[in-house]
């Protein structure tokens, strides 16, 4: 994985990834209520359940919000960095806000 482009092909209905927040608290409005994400970095599993042309939908695996979708808007390529094959990470005015790494694929 190496651009933007590369990091949209691999998110397929199925694809497993480990999403890990890095800000503190932050609340995420999702289709079924709000996700309310506490304190420091949060890590959690996500399945794409929806990829469309310029966002995704997640769906949650596990915690008391199992089965909640949540939505990522496709950065602009300036602000996603390709750490390795797998690793993907989103910075907002310099400051690192989510790290997704692809861990399974359900193909």
């Amino acid at each position: 994985m190496k651009t933007l482009a590369d990091f949209k092909r691999r998110l397929v209905v199925g694809q497993v990834v480990e999403k890990t927040f890095h800000l503190g608290d932050l609340i995420v409005n999702g289709n079924t209520g709000q996700v309310n994400l506490r304190g420091g970095p949060k890590v959690m599993l996500q399945k794409v359940v929806k990829p469309q042309s310029q966002s995704v939908g997640f769906e949650l695996l596990e915690g008391s919000q199992a089965g909640q979708t949540t939505w990522l808007q496709y950065p602009k390529a300036k602000d996603l960095k390709i750490v390795d094959a797998d690793t993907a990470q989103v910075w907002d005015g310099g400051e690192l806000i989510l790290t997704y790494r692809f861990i399974q694929s359900e193909k």
